[in-house]
C-alpha cells in the first residue's frame, strides 16, 4: 500500500519541483508497530525533493473483511461475474415457475447475508486464498441444506420472508443511493431507515399479494444479479458499504466519482 502525501513547500533543490512524499507500507505479520526500512536506497534523504519511505506494519496485510472479501471476488471476476448473471436470469425470468431452487437459492443468499456482509462488515480475520475458497465453499454448502430445510418442512412463509427482506434491502440501498444520498446530515440513520423501511414495506406487500410480490421480488434481484455480475468484469458498480462508507465519510467527490 502507498501513501504519497499532498504536495509541500517548492524544493530549495530544484526550484521546478515541490517537495514530495511517499510511504510505501509492506506487509509484515511480525510487526506489531510499524518499523522502518533503513535502507540506503528508502532512507529518508533531507536533501532530495522526493523521498520515499518503506515501512513494515501487520496492518498492511490483507484481512479477510468484508472489503477483503469483495475485493478477493474481484480479483476472480471471470469466474464470480458469470455465475452472478446467470443466477441473475434465473431469478428474472424463472424464479417463481421454479419454487424449489427458489427455496435453495434463499438458502444460500440468507447464509450469504449473514456471514458475509453482517459478521465480516465487524470483524477482521486473517485472508488467504485458501480461506477466501474455503469460505465461500462452506457458504454454500450451509446454504443448500437450509433450503433444503425450507423445502422438506414446507417453511414457505420464512422463505417469503427471506426473500423480501433481501428485495427490501436491494431496494433501500438503490434509494439511498441514487435519491437519498446529497443528504449530509446524519447519513447513517437517514442510510438505516431507507433499508428498514424498504424490508418493512416489502414485507407487508408480499403477505398481501404473495404471487406478484414474488416475481417482482425475484425479478428486482435478478436484474441486480445481472448488472452486479457484469459490473464485476467492466466496473463502474461500487459495492453498497463501499458507497455508504463515502457517504459516512463525507467523501462527496469520491462518492461522484464511483456513480
Amino acid at each position: 500500500m502507498e501513501l504519497t502525501l499532498p504536495n509541500g513547500d517548492p524544493c530549495i533543490y530544484d526550484k521546478n519541483k515541490n517537495f514530495e512524499t511517499i510511504f510505501e507500507i509492506v506487509c509484515n505479520p511480525k510487526a506489531t508497530f510499524p518499523t522502518f526500512d533503513t535502507s540506503n536506497e528508502l532512507a529518508f534523504n533531507s536533501t532530495s525533493c522526493k523521498n520515499k519511505i518503506k515501512l513494515y506494519s501487520k496492518d498492511a496485510c490483507p484481512n479477510f473483511s468484508f472489503y477483503g472479501f469483495f475485493n478477493e471476488i474481484i480479483s476472480n471476476k471471470f469466474i464470480f461475474g458469470p455465475i452472478l448473471i446467470i443466477f441473475g436470469i434465473f431469478l428474472c425470468f424463472f424464479g417463481y415457475k421454479f419454487y424449489n431452487v427458489l427455496c435453495i437459492i434463499s438458502g444460500i443468499l440468507f447464509v450469504s447475508f449473514v456471514v458475509l456482509f453482517l459478521v465480516l462488515s465487524n470483524i477482521n480475520i486473517e485472508f488467504s486464498t485458501l480461506g477466501f475458497w474455503l469460505l465461500i465453499a462452506g457458504v454454500v454448502l450451509t446454504g443448500i441444506l437450509v433450503g433444503y430445510l425450507f423445502i422438506k418442512y414446507e417453511l414457505n412463509f420464512l422463505i417469503d420472508i427471506v426473500i423480501a427482506g433481501f428485495a427490501g434491502f436491494l431496494l433501500g440501498t438503490f434509494l439511498y443511493n441514487f435519491a437519498l444520498n446529497q443528504i449530509s446530515t446524519n447519513t447513517k440513520i437517514v442510510y438505516y431507515c431507507t433499508i428498514v423501511f424498504s424490508i418493512i414495506l416489502l414485507e407487508f406487500l408480499i403477505l398481501m399479494f404473495r404471487k406478484f410480490m414474488i416475481i417482482f421480488c425475484t425479478s428486482f434481484m435478478g436484474a441486480y444479479g445481472i448488472i452486479r455480475g457484469l459490473s464485476f468484469m467492466i466496473g463502474g458498480f461500487p459495492s453498497e458499504k463501499e458507497v455508504m462508507d463515502l457517504i459516512e465519510n463525507q467523501e462527496w467527490v469520491q462518492l461522484k466519482e464511483v456513480n
